[in-house]
């Protein structure tokens, strides 16, 4: 069995860095909020790819079919 990997310590330093143009990001929100669903043969396609984008990892590391189905 390998050893534990210590990690290391977490700077977030970075993240009080971080600027957000918010009128850029209300401006894009109401640009996706005004575009149509995807319909009829697509819209299955698109579900589909949503789904396959989740992520159904447990933080634990105690992957099994049972505890990733508690996830869905």
């Amino acid at each position: 069995m390998s050893t534990r990997n210590p990690g290391m310590n977490l700077d977030l330093e970075w993240v009080s860095k971080v600027r957000v143009n918010t009128q850029a990001v209300l401006k894009r929100a109401q640009q996706i909020q005004g575009q149509k669903l995807p319909k009829k043969q697509w819209q299955a396609a698109w579900l589909l790819k949503a789904v396959t984008c989740i992520d159904l990892t447990t933080l634990a590391g105690d992957d099994t079919p049972s505890n990733v189905h508690g996830c869905v």
